[in-house]
């Protein structure tokens, strides 16, 4: 159950990030940065988590 909770999580984020972000290079930036943040906790999660937080972003990006 962890690691669908991390995987709404990451989207919810991404979500929140297309929300925030005016550019797309800046919302790519941050998601990049974020996941490089993350592999330093959790190695190689960090790979899933960039891709939830790009579906998220994308999730958003396609509603608006």
């Amino acid at each position: 159950m962890a690691v669908l909770g991390f995987i709404i999580l990451f989207i919810i984020v991404g979500v929140l990030i297309g929300i925030f972000t005016e550019s797309a290079s800046s919302a790519i930036a941050l998601i990049i940065i974020i996941s490089i943040l993350w592999a330093f906790a959790f190695g190689p999660w960090a790979i899933a988590t960039l891709i939830e937080l790009s579906v998220g972003y994308y999730i958003y990006k396609l509603t608006k």
